[in-house]
């Protein structure tokens, strides 16, 4: 059991200190794919990745939710340099430019290379 709970976590499927079912309880739901979706899911389980169509549908959202969790983290990140720069700004920390001086750097640079 341990095993399974760990790789949960390592899944993002499950934080660290929340309870582990290894059965977890299920809701029945119908949705509608695509295509090109329902292709894919053939594919993966004529793969043998996976052994039913809730699977293939548990380990899209498992990695849907690593991916939102990463972009969320790169917003934040994002936003504190923000606010980093705001702070320059405000102490007037800051260089004026415009975009010909850009550019000029831009092909003083490529003349040296």
């Amino acid at each position: 059991m341990k095993s399974l709970r760990c790789h949960a976590i390592a899944r993002g499927v499950l934080r660290s200190g929340e309870s582990f079912d290894p059965i977890p309880s299920m809701t029945t739901i119908a949705i509608s794919l695509c295509d090109k979706n329902q292709h894919c899911v053939d594919e993966v389980l004529k793969s043998g990745c996976n052994s039913s169509e809730s699977d293939v549908l548990a380990e899209a959202l498992a990695e849907f939710r690593i991916r939102e969790a990463i972009r969320s983290a790169k917003l934040t990140e994002l936003r504190a340099k923000v606010w980093v720069g705001i702070g320059h700004a405000e102490r007037g920390d800051f260089v004026e430019f415009t975009a010909d001086d850009i550019k000029a750097a831009g092909r003083r640079r490529q003349a040296v290379s």
